[in-house]
């Protein structure tokens, strides 16, 4: 199955094209522990819906690897919110694919019911780049909280790094903008001017780990410590 697969979507958001090996879906064991992680996430602010006349959708996306040549299981794109999430709401993507013309776009090869997340690419890339990360966590946490001098003060202690350039969201540039400044797999990356037009309240960040727990509890870390600095602070 290709393009023509009938999934709604609003095609700005997924700038790569696709191709549905299946509609199989993951099981429920399988999806599990990725389900409680993008809830606790939800439950911090730091994968926000969007909220109306805004596009339908939440900011972030949640991953873990699938298989060891770097296919991965990830969250749909254009999810309303990612609580209490079911086994359509997640996608695995097999591969990319990516035309000699040089095309920092590509193909995603997937199977599920629904298309996979905007920001695949950025997994795929990092999942192939790393063999010895196990999940990657995009987030968006309020940009307000992020630059706050009170809050640069205390990045460096906390492995928090911002890319040099903003790059093109849904495509391959992204991850080679983190690539550029990445130097630990333990850092927590912010995405330059990484967010819709329609939330600039929040910016992207990318968290990896060697397995969800570990991704998970460097975001938490880093956002409980960010708000105690400028909570102290008031």
């Amino acid at each position: 199955m290709s393009q023509s697969s009938g999934v709604d979507f609003v095609p700005e958001l997924v700038k790569f094209s696709w191709e549905q090996v299946s509609s199989k879906t993951p099981a429920a064991h399988d999806v599990e522990h990725i389900r409680r992680v993008c809830s606790e996430l939800h439950k911090h602010d730091l994968v926000t819906p969007y909220r109306p006349p805004a596009v339908v959708g939440s900011n972030g996306n949640v991953s873990y690897r699938h298989t060891a040549e770097g296919g991965f299981v990830v969250t749909a794109t254009q999810l309303a919110s990612k609580q209490d999430l079911c086994e359509e709401d997640f996608v695995t993507v097999d591969r990319y694919e990516f035309p000699a013309s040089g095309s920092v776009q590509g193909k995603a090869f997937y199977n599920g019911a629904k298309l996979p997340s905007s920001e695949s690419i950025l997994h795929w890339h990092l999942y192939r780049r790393f063999p010895e990360i196990g999940a990657i966590l995009h987030v968006h946490e309020l940009t307000s909280l992020l630059y706050d001098s009170r809050s640069q003060s205390v990045w460096k202690e906390l492995g928090i790094v911002e890319t040099a350039r903003a790059g093109e969201a849904g495509s391959i540039d992204l991850p080679r903008s983190v690539k550029e400044v990445l130097v630990d797999l333990r850092q927590y990356t912010i995405l330059k001017h990484h967010y819709p037009p329609w939330d600039e309240a929040h910016t992207g960040i990318v968290v990896l780990g060697r397995d969800l727990d570990e991704a998970l509890e460097r975001v938490l870390n880093v956002h409980r410590v960010l708000v105690s600095a400028n909570a102290m602070a008031k």
